[in-house]
């Protein structure tokens, strides 16, 4: 029941709160640290992270919901390929609760289409195209024109996307 409740799929796991989720060992030491800091507001990002990172989405746009955008920008602009599909398929869940509850990532999203990695210049602009933000209409134009022809479409399929809302 725990682990459908948690959704746990492998183990050993460890969740503190409700919220933050280890998968795999921890030792005691490491255990104890994470119950003393559990109130420290830098465990914010950690339990965000956590979330994404466990497969644990529902509850990780519960969270993001609660609690602002900033961690999912953070996140996003660390974020490996792996994590990048994750905060795409929370975004999707997030977006269906809240239409402007990622508004506040708009900002650091853009920042993110400068990007030397082309799948993240690529994912950002999908992402930005999906949240509607005419902030985001210039730079995704001017990243139409990328030398990574999947970037500029990706970019050009933002901007109608943006066009026609």
């Amino acid at each position: 029941r725990l682990g459908e409740r948690y959704r746990i799929k492998s183990v050993p796991a460890t969740v503190l709160d409700d919220g933050w989720t280890g998968v795999g060992m921890m030792s005691p030491a490491e255990l104890v640290e994470r119950i003393l800091r559990r109130d420290d507001p830098d465990m914010d990002q950690e339990v965000f992270d956590s979330l994404v990172e466990s497969g644990r989405l529902d509850d990780a746009a519960d969270w993001l919901l609660d609690h602002g955008a900033s961690a999912f920008a953070v996140a996003w602009q660390r974020a490996t390929l792996s994590v990048r599909v994750a905060l795409m398929l929370l975004a999707e869940k997030v977006l269906e609760k809240d239409r402007r509850a990622l508004e506040g990532c708009v900002e650091t999203l853009l920042e993110s289409l400068d990007s030397d990695d082309a799948a993240q210049r690529g994912d950002t602009a999908d992402l930005l195209g999906r949240l509607g933000d005419a902030r985001a209409l210039e730079p995704l134009r001017r990243l139409g024109d990328d030398p990574n022809p999947d970037v500029a479409e990706i970019a050009r399929d933002a901007v109608d996307q943006l066009l026609h809302e």
